[in-house]
C-alpha cells in the first residue's frame, strides 16, 4: 500500500507538470465516458430492469391471431374464447382478461378523460400486484353484469382527486355516468399492462360502461386481450402449443366466428420494451467506439510524450526499478487520469440524461425511470478502471524498454522512433476505422429519417387540432346524430377556425376498425373469410378538413342520413384492388354480418397512411362510411385552423363544453405532432448517432493530425537534408500527405469492411434505404479523404517551411 500510495503522489506531480496534455485526455476521455454512461443508463432502465410485476418472467400475454388473404395478423380476442382458455388449459397458474377503454370522470369541476382498464378478478394476483388500501375485486363482482359497480384506482389518482385521504375507500366516482365505489388503491408504479397509463379499473362484468354487455356472451364481438402466469417449469413455447389446441377445436366447434383465428402468446418484456432494443444496442456501440477512439487518442498523446520521459524511464531504471515497477507507475497515471475524467464523464452524463428527457425525443414506458443509480455509477466506475488499462497498457509497455545509453545522453531523446510511430500508426487507422462505422450508421439513419419526412401521408398535417370525445354509453343514435351535427355548427363558427369534422378515427391516431366485406357481383366467400377493409365514419367535410384529394365521385353531403340509401366512399387502393380497370362509384359493397343490406360507392379517395409510418397501403383498403348513417360514440374532432392550432385550444373545449358540460375533451394534439411521433424513435436514433459520429470524426481528424505532427518532428533532420539536396515544398507536401492519407485509406478499407459486416444490426432500424446503400459508404469515403487531406495539410505545410540549415544543425 506504501508503494501505491507513492505511485499516487508522484502520478498526480506528473499530470499537474503536464496540464495542457493532462487537459487534453481528461476532456477526450470524459466525452466517451459521459457518453457511454448516459446511454448505459437508458438501456439499464430500459432493457436490465425488471418490468413492475412480481415474477415478470412468468408472465405472457395472449392475443388473438386471424389469417386472411394468406396474411397473419394480430387480433382481438372474444370473452367467451377466453373462458375457454381459462377453463380448458394446463399450463397457466392464473389467466385474467383484460381490455384498456379510457373513461369519462364527472361530477367534478370540469370534467376529465382518465385511462383504465376493465379486468378479470384474477387479475390483480396474476400479476402479483397489491393493493395500499382496500381490497382488489371480489370473484362475484366479476360475474354479473351491472351488480356490482365498484373501482380501484392508482396511486397518483388517489393523490389528485383524494389527497391521499385514507377514507377513499368507500367512497364514489362518477365514471361514464355511472356511480362507482372505490374498494381500493393500487400503488404508484402500477399503471396496468395494456396502455400503461391506466388511473382506474373496474370489474370486466361492468363492461356496459363502454359497451353493450351482450359482448360478453357474444363469441364474435373481440374487443380485449389476457394476461396469464405460467405453471413453474413452463415455456411461452409450451403456452403456445396449448393454446393452438384449443383454438383448433374452437375453429372446429364454432366456424361462423372462429375459423381462420388463433391465438398468440406473447412476452409482456418483449411486448413493452422490445421495440427499444434495436436502438439502444446500436447506441451503445456507437458510444463504445467514441470511447475507443477517444482512447486511441490519449495513447497517440501518451506514446509521444513517451519520447519526452525517455530520460526519466533510463534514470529510474539505471537506479534499479524493474520493468514491471515501470509499468506500474506509469499504469497509475493513466488510471487516475481516467477516473478524473470519468467523474467528469458522470456529471456530463447527468446533464445529458437531463436534456434528452426534457426535449421528450422519445415515449418510454411509464415505469422506466432513467437515473444514474449503484448499477451505472458501477458501470462508470469499471469503464473508467478499464479505460486507464486500455490506453495506458501500450504507452506503458513501450516506455518501459528504454535504450539506456543514448537516453542517458543530453539528447533530444527522440530515439526509438520508428518502432513508437507504428504504434501510433496503428492507433489512427484503428480511431479511422471506427469512425467510418460510425459515420455510415449516422448517414443511413439520416437518409431513413429524410425517407420518413418524404412520405406523403395523404393528408395535410399542417395548422390542424385533433382531440377526442366519447359520448355516454346511454346516448342513443339519434342523440349522436345530433352531437354531430351541433358540434360542428358552434365549432365552425369559431374565430380563426376554416373548417372541422368528427370521425371514429383519424389518420394516425390508433384507433382504427376493421372488418370484412362482400362484393356485389363477385362470390360471397365463405363466412369468416370475407376480404378485410378498415371502417372509417367521418362527417361531410372530414375529406376538405383533411386535404383528402377525392379521386372521383363525392364527398358526403349532411342530406346522407338514417333514413336516406346507405353510401360509402372507398380508398383507391380499395377501388384498384376489387375493381381493376372498372370505374368503382356505383358499386355495391355489404361489410361483414350488417344488416343494412347493400351501400352504394359514391367517391373514391386518395390513399392515406392511417396505420402509421411506413405501410403499405396495397395490403390495407380503406372504407368511409357517413356518420350521419352510422353514428358512433367515440369521436376523434379534428379542425383546420387559421391560426397557430393551439390558440384555440381554450376556445374549443368551452364550445364543447357548452354542448354537454359533461363531456371531457382530451388527448389534445395538433396532426403535426401526431405525424412526428410516427418517427420519434427514428429521430432519436438519428440525432445520438450524429452527435457521436461527428464526436468521432473531430478525435479521429485530430488523432491523425497528432501523429502527423510526431512524424513531422520526428524526420525534421530527414526533411531538412531532403530540402538541402533540392526538394521543392510540392516534394515535401506529397511526402507527408501521402504519409497520412495512407493511414486514412487504411482505416477507411477496414471501416468500410467492419461497417458491411455490422450492417444488420441497424435493419430494423431504416426504412427507403438498405444498410448497405453504396451511395452511404461513397459519402462517407470522400468525408474521410478530405478531412484526411486537411489534418496532413497543416503539418505538411510547417514541414515545407523548415530551414533546412537549422534542421540539420540541431540534429
Amino acid at each position: 500500500m506504501d508503494t501505491l500510495r507513492q505511485d499516487i503522489q508522484y502520478a498526480l506531480r506528473v499530470l499537474r507538470r503536464n496540464r495542457s496534455t493532462t487537459l487534453f485526455a481528461i476532456l477526450a476521455l470524459a466525452l466517451g465516458i459521459g457518453a457511454n454512461s448516459a446511454i448505459f443508463s437508458v438501456f439499464n432502465a430500459v432493457l436490465l430492469r425488471p418490468l413492475p410485476y412480481q415474477d415478470a418472467e412468468g408472465l405472457v400475454l395472449i392475443y388473438g391471431r386471424m389469417t386472411r388473404d394468406g396474411q397473419t395478423e394480430r387480433r382481438s380476442v372474444s370473452y367467451p374464447d377466453f373462458t375457454d382458455w381459462r377453463d380448458r388449459n394446463r399450463v397457466f397458474e392464473k389467466i385474467s382478461a383484460v381490455a384498456g377503454p379510457s373513461f369519462s370522470l364527472t361530477g367534478i369541476d370540469i370534467p376529465e378523460r382518465v385511462e383504465g382498464e376493465l379486468v378479470s378478478a384474477s387479475y390483480f394476483a396474476t400479476l402479483g400486484v397489491r393493493p395500499i388500501l382496500g381490497r382488489t375485486f371480489l370473484e362475484e363482482e366479476d360475474r354479473t353484469p351491472d351488480v356490482h359497480p365498484v373501482a380501484m384506482i392508482s396511486e397518483g389518482f388517489w393523490q389528485n382527486y383524494f389527497g391521499r385521504n385514507p377514507n377513499a375507500v368507500g367512497r364514489t366516482l362518477q365514471l361514464n355516468g355511472t356511480a362507482y365505489t372505490v374498494v381500493g388503491v393500487l400503488p404508484g408504479a402500477f399503471r396496468g399492462i395494456t396502455n400503461d397509463r391506466s388511473e382506474v379499473w373496474l370489474p370486466m362484468a361492468m363492461v356496459s360502461s363502454v359497451r353493450n354487455s351482450a359482448v360478453l356472451g357474444e363469441r364474435h364481438q373481440r374487443w380485449m386481450s389476457a394476461v396469464a402466469r405460467l405453471k413453474p417449469g413452463l415455456t411461452i413455447t409450451d403456452a403456445q402449443a396449448e393454446i393452438n389446441s384449443i383454438s383448433a377445436d374452437l375453429a372446429a366447434t364454432y366456424p361462423d366466428s372462429n375459423q381462420q383465428r388463433s391465438a398468440e402468446v406473447a412476452s409482456p418484456f418483449e411486448e413493452l420494451v422490445g421495440p427499444f432494443r434495436s436502438a439502444l444496442i446500436v447506441l451503445l456501440v456507437a458510444v463504445g467506439f467514441v470511447l475507443l477512439i477517444a482512447c486511441g487518442n490519449v495513447a497517440n498523446l501518451l506514446l509521444a510524450r513517451a519520447s519526452a520521459r525517455q530520460k526519466e524511464i533510463a534514470v529510474r531504471t539505471a537506479l534499479g526499478a524493474g520493468r514491471g515497477r515501470i509499468i506500474r507507475q506509469l499504469l497509475t497515471e493513466s488510471v487516475i487520469l481516467a477516473l478524473v475524467a470519468g467523474g467528469f464523464g458522470i456529471l456530463s452524463a447527468v446533464w445529458g440524461i437531463d436534456l434528452l428527457l426534457s426535449r421528450n425525443l422519445i415515449s418510454f414506458p411509464s415505469f422506466v425511470n432513467v437515473e444514474l443509480d449503484a448499477r451505472v455509477l458501477g458501470f462508470s466506475l469499471l469503464l473508467s478502471v478499464v479505460t486507464g488499462v486500455v490506453f495506458g497498457i501500450l504507452p506503458a509497455l513501450s516506455a518501459a524498454r528504454p535504450n539506456l545509453v543514448p537516453a542517458l545522453k543530453e539528447g533530444r531523446g527522440l530515439h526509438g522512433g520508428v518502432k513508437r510511430t507504428r504504434w501510433l500508426s496503428a492507433l489512427v487507422i484503428s480511431e479511422v476505422t471506427l469512425s467510418v462505422v460510425l459515420l455510415v450508421g449516422a448517414t443511413l439513419m439520416i437518409r431513413t429519417a429524410s425517407q420518413l419526412h418524404r412520405v406523403d401521408p395523404g393528408f395535410e398535417a399542417d395548422n390542424m387540432l385533433t382531440m377526442r370525445l366519447s359520448l355516454p354509453p346511454s346516448h342513443s343514435r339519434q342523440q349522436a346524430i345530433d352531437f354531430s351535427r351541433r358540434a360542428i355548427e358552434t365549432i365552425t363558427a369559431l374565430p380563426g377556425v376554416e373548417s372541422a369534422t368528427l370521425a371514429s378515427d383519424l389518420p394516425l391516431s390508433g384507433s382504427t376498425s376493421a372488418a370484412g366485406i362482400v362484393i356485389e357481383g363477385q362470390p360471397r366467400p365463405e363466412p369468416g373469410l370475407e376480404p378485410r377493409f378498415f371502417r372509417h365514419r367521418v362527417t361531410p367535410d372530414f375529406f376538405k378538413t383533411l386535404g383528402i384529394r377525392l379521386i372521383n365521385g363525392r364527398a358526403f353531403s349532411w342530406n346522407d342520413t338514417e333514413t336516406s340509401p346507405k353510401v360509402v366512399i372507398v380508398s383507391e387502393t380499395t377501388a384498384r384492388r376489387f375493381w381493376p380497370g372498372e370505374d368503382a362509384v356505383g358499386k355495391r359493397i355489404e361489410p361483414e354480418g350488417s344488416e343494412e343490406g347493400w351501400m352504394t360507392i359514391v367517391g373514391v379517395a386518395a390513399d392515406v397512411k392511417y396505420r402509421g409510418f411506413p405501410i403499405n397501403p396495397d395490403n390495407h383498403p380503406d372504407v368511409y362510411f357517413s356518420l350521419e348513417q352510422y353514428p358512433d360514440r367515440n369521436l376523434m374532432l379534428a379542425v383546420r385552423t387559421k391560426v397557430d392550432p393551439a390558440a384555440i385550444t381554450a376556445s374549443l373545449r368551452r364550445a364543447i363544453t357548452q354542448i354537454d358540460p359533461n363531456l371531457p375533451a382530451f388527448s389534445i394534439a395538433t396532426m403535426q405532432d401526431m405525424t412526428q411521433n410516427q418517427i420519434a424513435n427514428s429521430n432519436f436514433t438519428t440525432l445520438l448517432l450524429t452527435i457521436f459520429s461527428a464526436v468521432a470524426l473531430v478525435l479521429a481528424v485530430i488523432g491523425v493530425y497528432g501523429v502527423m505532427s510526431y512524424s513531422v518532428e520526428q524526420r525534421r533532420h530527414e526533411i531538412g537534408i531532403r530540402i538541402a539536396l533540392g526538394a521543392g515544398r510540392t516534394d515535401v507536401y506529397r511526402l507527408l500527405i501521402g504519409r497520412g492519407m495512407g493511414l486514412v485509406a487504411a482505416g477507411l478499407a477496414l471501416g468500410i469492411a467492419l461497417a458491411l459486416a455490422l450492417a444488420r444490426l441497424m435493419t430494423d432500424l431504416l426504412y427507403g434505404v438498405g444498410a448497405r446503400d453504396p451511395i452511404t459508404f461513397a459519402a462517407v469515403s470522400i468525408v474521410m479523404i478530405t478531412v484526411g487531406i486537411l489534418a496532413s495539410y497543416i503539418p505538411a505545410n510547417r514541414a515545407s517551411r523548415v530551414d533546412p540549415m537549422i534542421a540539420v544543425r540541431n540534429d
